[in-house]
């Protein structure tokens, strides 16, 4: 084995030029590299060890690496097109990384370089210009661990500390440069690839980088906020609330009044069933606060939290957690005060019997921009789990310290994600399969060794982890399960209550009794005056955005225009770039709620950017007019729902806010009332009082008439409101069912339900196919189809063939097994409207021999509508259909494994009309003959 030293050459010019790169994307890095070099000199003094398959290094690193001779491969190349951002773990020693960097293709957006070795990354920055060869418009990083230097090791604690820190702010420097610049999704398409010897070496090194990248990614993607669709969906509910944000009972009120007292904060893990009973006897001196989720559980024990607090958008909380628990424990529920985030659905507000005041979320644009710029209402750090909201709200109120129970974050025995008595079974097994599914991240556990914990719950436990950090409120995990959350003290809640608890005296007033004192805004004139000139800035910085989105369009022609020089297209869509980024500049609110559109096509942006060619115009042109309809459609929803929020204020300032659930045959009266109104005669007071109305009281939990449910499920669909209208519409049908009712009626009802049905809303993806067969019902009662009906049929079919190409992006190989049979059917029932029985025929013959193996259940249903079709119509004169019949009769009888592989009963003439084909295997047959029809 031959040996040969090396050093660095003496030129510094290379050195210095990489260094000028680095200073401009990583300063942190660079000092840490500089501060690295002016202690061990630019010489870099090694040893290659020789062999004949390639070099051992020794010198550069704790323990020696391989690297081997010839050309290196890597895991991408010129041609590679799934993506534009790439990791390197390991930059060996020159030119191997250089050899990398010219490996990659054209398109490329970002390389990051993982070595765990400070030594290299300074030995390859004195010998290569790593920056300049990198392709126009990549960006090249570097993640690295700091060194462990002797003032580290000196104070052993103080210094692991001060490593985690410096490590955590380089690979935040490097990610956010190298990946966030580009959009947190592209990092889910990177391509990875590994320098052997190093790996091999190092391993220990490269694992710890990986796991936390793969955290960071973890977290970064569950926490890019709201799509954009949740995000409006907050913005309209935040607007249908706006009255009770504004004037109503305010949270200021019990701010500090609690100063001293110990909280302890409730919530659904496992480890619940060990210490639950405890809460029972100190809840006269101490705040007990819950989530949503326990809150069931605590009821149904006669343990009564203080506060509970709800922070998610969607109706499933209010059914799951609130409806029934309101319904039979509205003594209990009416002491105790309701948090709500403002985005939260209204029902779950309005309906709860007790003090309640709403917040908004501190760290979200929407709430920011709507809450807190424009009503100026209260925010607090709310996080992306109640729990999160929970503390906040507990450190408001003045926590002398904090105690966390049921907070394990991991999964328990079994597999249990939650404690008893929460949810039904079938929640709990759906529950259970979801974080079996999003599982596999194991963390310290609070009681010593691993737990498992989720992606989600990853993201929540850090996230508690920084609060508990930040607001520096002695905390205790006494939870006595799950994940360890640093920063905690971790102890059993009887000893807690023994030391923080039971020395104390009862407290004189509870925290619901302080809200019900503090009342509503006794002067909301004022306070209305003193918010109207905000919805004037925020309806100018709507127009602003108008403007910029069409002079936007304007350029974006230029860029498609033929004949164009290339470098005047180029400079033509940089400057369609910059405006994008003006739009979301001068409104963040704007910016967080379009994000998924931009990011989502980053990618795909980056690999036409050159513009070189027409595929790539109309490529690029194709991305940015989808961006820009979403664009679009965002910005007249936010001006719809601003308009509302600033008249319902107004209205406000003269009526009287609805603030406790009245009984039913109250909300009927009124209901009845506002019916007597004429139409179009104050109408804003129908509106609103309506809304007043749905939010206070359930309609189908009442039992109203199916009557007044069809007309209140209409007037939430002409709203926008479609998911809240479907149970509506889906009770009124159950009423109706077995009634005697007008034939006009009936359609006019199953119109109207096909509509519901079929109508999307935001989050919510509609029941298509249960539509389409309430729609046929209705064809069937009106004798055909006539115009309303042919048009809502083919509105169906197109968001039901949309729906299902979604679904087979989300759930992988099943979905689209699913999804290509629903489209082959939606495909066949668009041929039958239109009127061409011979197309439909052909259509759903080929979706029962494409699909009918993976999916036999659906195909029999199908087989059978196909041959007792073509069997009506053997005589038929119409030489196309009759072509098709013969064609499909004779590739039926060649496929006796679909025959059997989908049994059914067939006629004895149909059985006929497949033996004259060819068929030989024997057939089940009905008694009875089927008339042929033309």
């Amino acid at each position: 084995m031959a040996k040969e030293q090396h050093r660095a050459p003496e030129s510094l010019s290379v050195w210095e030029s990489n260094m000028k790169e680095l200073r401009r994307l990583q300063p942190k890095l660079a000092v840490i590299l500089e501060d690295y070099v002016a202690r061990h000199g630019h010489e870099f003094a090694h040893t290659e060890n020789a062999t004949p398959a390639g070099r051992w290094i020794e010198g550069l690193s704790p323990k020696p690496f391989f690297q081997p001779d010839g050309e290196p491969k890597f895991e991408w190349n010129h041609k590679t097109k799934e993506s534009s951002i790439f990791f390197l773990y390991g930059l060996g020693t020159p030119p191997y990384l250089f050899k990398a960097i010219r490996a990659l293709p054209k398109d490329v957006l970002s390389l990051v370089v993982i070595e765990p070795n400070l030594a290299l990354l300074a030995y390859t920055l004195h010998l290569t210009h790593v920056y300049q060869a990198m392709s126009p418009g990549g960006r090249l990083t570097f993640l690295v661990l700091p060194e462990v230097t002797s003032s580290l090791m000196e104070k052993p604690e103080e210094g692991a500390v001060l490593m985690q820190r410096m490590t955590g702010e380089l690979r935040e420097e490097a990610l956010a440069v190298g990946i966030t610049a580009f959009g947190v999704y592209t990092i889910t398409l990177s391509v990875t690839s590994t320098h052997a010897g190093e790996e091999e070496s190092f391993r220990e090194g490269f694992s710890e980088i990986a796991s936390a990248l793969r955290e960071w990614a973890v977290i970064r993607l569950s926490s890019l906020g709201n799509s954009a669709e949740d995000t409006m969906l907050g913005l309209r509910q935040m607007a249908l609330m706006s009255p009770w944000i504004a004037y109503g009972q305010q949270i200021d009120a019990i701010g500090e009044r609690f100063k001293g007292r110990p909280f302890v904060l409730v919530s659904a893990g496992p480890s619940l069933e060990k210490n639950f009973e405890l809460l029972r006897d100190i809840g006269d001196k101490c705040v007990i606060v819950a989530t949503d989720a326990v809150l069931g559980k605590m009821l149904k024990n006669g343990i009564l939290p203080h506060v509970v607090c709800v922070l998610e958008r969607g109706a499933i909380t209010y059914d799951i957690l609130f409806a029934d628990n309101i319904d039979r424990y509205a003594e209990e529920c009416s002491k105790i005060l309701l948090v709500a985030q403002a985005v939260c659905v209204p029902k779950i507000f309005g309906r709860w019997p007790g003090p309640k005041t709403i917040i908004g979320k501190q760290e979200l644009p929407l709430d920011q921009w709507f809450m807190s710029g424009i009503l100026r209402a209260n925010v607090a750090l709310s996080g992306s789990s109640v729990a999160h909201m929970n503390y906040s709200i507990a450190v408001k109120m003045g926590a002398s310290s904090i105690a966390l129970i049921g907070q394990d974050l991991a999964m328990g025995e079994d597999g249990k994600t939650h404690a008893g008595n929460i949810f039904t079974e079938e929640r709990e097994k759906f529950l259970k399969n979801h974080a079996e599914q999003t599982g596999g991240y194991r963390v310290p556990g609070a009681l010593g060794g691993m737990v498992e914990t989720t992606e989600v719950w990853l993201m929540f436990l850090r996230t508690l982890e920084s609060y508990v950090r930040g607001y520096n409120v002695p905390t205790w995990d006494c939870t006595e399960g799950g994940a360890l959350i640093v920063g905690t003290r971790v102890e059993t809640f009887a000893d807690y209550i023994a030391k923080q608890v039971s020395p104390l005296d009862p407290m004189e007033q509870m925290p619901a009794d302080v809200i019900a004192a503090s009342g509503l805004i006794r002067d909301k004139k004022a306070k209305h005056d003193s918010i109207k000139e905000n919805f004037d800035s925020a309806v100018t910085g709507l127009d602003e955005a108008e403007k910029i989105i069409a002079e936007i369009v304007g350029i974006m022609e230029q860029v498609a225009a033929a004949g164009l020089e290339p470098a005047r297209r180029i400079q033509h869509a940089a400057r369609v770039g910059h405006l994008l980024d003006e739009l979301h500049g001068k409104n963040p609110m704007f910016a967080f709620v379009t994000q998924s559109y931009v990011y989502l096509a980053s990618v795909e942006l980056a690999k036409t950017r050159t513009l070189g060619s027409v595929e790539m115009v109309e490529r690029w042109t194709a991305f940015h007019c989808e961006i820009l309809d979403a664009h679009k459609s965002v910005l007249g929803f936010i001006r719809g729902w601003l308009g509302y929020a600033r008249k319902i204020l107004e209205y406000y300032v003269e009526n009287d806010l609805t603030m406790f659930p009245p009984d039913g045959e109250e909300c009927q009266r009124r209901f009845h009332q506002l019916c007597e109104i004429p139409d179009g005669d104050e109408s804003p007071k129908v509106r609103f009082e309506l809304d007043a109305l749905l939010a206070a009281c359930d309609p189908v939990r009442l039992n109203w008439s199916a009557h007044i449910l069809w007309t209140l499920a209409m007037f939430l669909l002409e709203e926008g409101r479609a998911e809240e209208a479907n149970p509506m519409m889906a009770k009124a049908a159950a009423d109706f069912d077995g009634k005697e009712m007008p034939v006009v009626d009936t359609i006019a009802f199953l119109k109207d339900y096909a509509k519901v049905l079929s109508t999307g809303d935001l989050c919510y993806t509609p029941p298509y196919h249960l539509a389409e067969t309430i729609l046929s019902n209705a064809i069937e009662l009106n004798g055909g189809i006539d115009d309303e009906i042919r048009a809502r049929m083919e509105s169906i079919l197109d968001g039901e063939l949309a729906a299902y190409d979604t679904r087979a992006e989300l759930h992988g190989a099943t979905g689209v097994r699913v999804s290509n049979w629903f489209k082959a059917r939606a495909a066949g029932e668009r041929a039958l409207l239109q009127g061409n029985l011979a197309h439909a025929l052909r259509l759903v013959w080929k979706a029962i021999r494409d699909h009918g193996f993976a999916l036999p259940g659906w195909a029999a249903s199908h087989l059978d509508w196909l041959a007792h079709t073509m069997e009506k119509c053997f005589d038929a004169t119409d030489i196309e259909l009759s072509s098709t019949i013969d064609d499909i009769l004779t590739e039926l009888a060649g496929r006796s494994d679909i025959l059997s592989k989908i049994p059914l009963k067939y006629t004895v003439g149909f059985i006929g009309a497949l033996k004259k084909k060819g068929l030989n295997v024997d057939l089940q047959t009905v008694i009875e003959e089927n008339s042929c029809e033309e």
